[in-house]
């Protein structure tokens, strides 16, 4: 009965989109409604209202409100010898085996999103958290990550966890490097930056010669000073 079924985001809301002959649409209301194909969706779709937006004779739209949470640390350009260890940062953290996954999905499923990117250009950077999460568990979310960076910056990481993500960036490194647009998007950065078509192999070298006393130094010099964004949906602001 469905011509097309998708899974959209617009406006801070997450969507499940069903184009269907509207003689199907009390079976579609009916079936978001029982929502209960694991424990995320049970925890989340079954504490909203469903709200339908019929955008067309043909396409109901079953929107679900969520809440964007990004927190941001000032750290350094791309230049700086100290980007390597911030990049590194991020893969850790982004890891669906990382500490951050395991903290907000692993066992509470508080997110329906989490990852995290050093952005850095030629004259400044930035670390970031973002995620996504309901309206039901954003508070819940900004405390464990607040008290997670806390923890991480006063202690650091352990030498296992830090030579799994350094031999991962690097394992990894071949197969990026298969993608032919990729590379020349990333020259052509590296080449606007002033940094020289061969970054790339010196990038790689600091990741390799990085110690964990220094990647840990990193973490505490950077992960200290932040700003908070937190986005709701119309009408859910609290």
């Amino acid at each position: 009965s469905l011509s097309n079924f998708y899974i959209d985001f617009y406006k801070s809301f997450s969507t499940i989109v069903f184009q269907a002959n509207k003689k199907y649409s009390k079976e579609i209301k009916s079936f978001v409604k029982q929502l209960s194909f694991n424990r995320t969706s049970r925890k989340y779709y079954n504490h909203f209202n469903i709200e339908i937006k019929r955008t067309s004779k043909r396409i109901y739209r079953y929107a679900f409100p969520q809440v964007n949470l990004v927190i941001g640390y000032p750290t350094v350009s791309i230049s700086h010898k100290d980007y390597p260890g911030l990049s590194l940062l991020a893969e850790y953290l982004s890891s669906m085996e990382g500490p951050l996954f395991q903290l907000l999905r692993g066992s509470d499923d508080l997110v329906y999103l989490v990852t995290t990117k050093q952005l850095s250009l030629k004259q400044a950077g930035v670390f970031l958290i973002f995620t996504q999460t309901s309206t039901n568990f954003w508070k819940a979310v900004k405390n464990k990550l607040l008290s997670f960076m806390s923890n991480l910056r006063e202690k650091g990481i352990l030498n296992e966890d830090f030579e799994k993500v350094k031999n991962s960036i690097i394992l990894k490194r071949p197969i990026k490097e298969t993608d032919e647009r990729s590379n020349f998007l990333r020259i052509v950065e590296y080449e606007g930056m002033g940094l020289g078509y061969k970054y790339i192999d010196r990038f790689y070298s600091s990741v390799r010669k990085l110690t964990l006393s220094e990647f840990n130094a990193i973490i505490k010099k950077y992960m200290k000073h932040y700003r908070m964004l937190i986005t709701f949906p119309k009408g859910k602001e609290k």
